[in-house]
């Protein structure tokens, strides 16, 4: 088993190694560090263990099946809406779901036991639906269309509410529609987005009057 990534809670990372030492696991469980080269982990990777259980729509689950590295993930969050979107599109799963420690440790002993054809089976599958629902065009294509669905109500919520209020209303409105809509991920990054380019233009704005030129 290798091991991706910073530590950031030293003290959970030292339990971690008292309990490998204990089990004199040191021999096959390495720690890498911060990785620079993803892809390379990707394809020597068999899987991958994506164990958050309050992940949004991670890039990481995407980016391993474009690779080939079946997904073992926890059923919850983005996660399991990207299995969800493998189901509706291919009507079998794409990867490894679990709930609890026990789940996990029987899927990570069901992909080492994979027979070739299968394994190549579910990496096609993954691959297939990564390509289709995640290729450039189509992130492209669907953040243009929250865009204009943003420039769309803007026009509205303006003309009803003032300019001065727009953002503030436009925010709670767009929330409430997308949450009847379920696109949370994705909304959330387009809003503070666009949250974002507000505050950047206040703030040009104001360094503009500052030095007594005109907005």
């Amino acid at each position: 088993v290798e091991v991706s990534g910073e530590v950031f809670d030293v003290s959970y990372k030292k339990k971690v190694d008292d309990i490998i030492k204990k089990n004199k696991l040191n021999g096959h469980i390495h720690f890498l560090g911060k990785s620079s080269d993803m892809p390379a982990l990707y394809r020597k990777a068999k899987a991958i263990v994506i164990s958050s259980e309050f992940e949004g729509f991670g890039r990481c689950m995407p980016e391993a099946m474009s690779y080939g590295c079946i997904v073992i993930g926890h059923n919850t969050g983005g996660t399991k809406e990207q299995f969800d979107n493998g189901i509706a599109l291919t009507n079998r799963e794409i990867g490894f779901r679990y709930n609890d420690r026990e789940k996990l440790v029987s899927s990570l002993l069901e992909v080492h036991n994979l027979q070739d054809d299968d394994y190549l089976s579910m990496q096609h599958l993954a691959f297939g639906v990564v390509r289709k629902l995640y290729s450039v065009d189509n992130y492209v294509k669907s953040v243009l269309d929250f865009y204009r669905f943003i420039k769309d109500k803007m026009c509205v919520i303006s003309t009803v509410f003032g300019t001065q209020n727009t953002h503030r209303v436009f925010g709670n409105f767009f929330l409430l529609k997308m949450q009847n809509r379920g696109d949370f991920h994705l909304t959330r990054a387009v809003f503070f987005g666009y949250n974002a380019h507000i505050i950047q233009e206040q703030t040009k704005s104001q360094r503009t009057t500052a030095r007594g030129e005109k907005p």
